[in-house]
């Protein structure tokens, strides 16, 4: 079973929408700058965190 992180790819336009940005490139910086990572990096790291592995 694939988690669904993985298997759905992310809606950065409508999440840039959403959060009252104007556009991604300044969602990425401001996300850049609060938490020190990239906001695919972050998907990623939770991802890798929080995802449940099958054996």
């Amino acid at each position: 079973m694939k988690n669904a992180v993985i298997s759905t790819k992310t809606d950065w336009i409508s999440i840039v929408d959403q959060c009252g940005y104007y556009n991604q490139s300044q969602l990425i910086h401001d996300f850049k700058y609060y938490m020190n990572i990239s906001p695919t990096k972050f998907l990623k790291f939770q991802n890798d965190i929080c995802g449940s592995k099958t054996m």
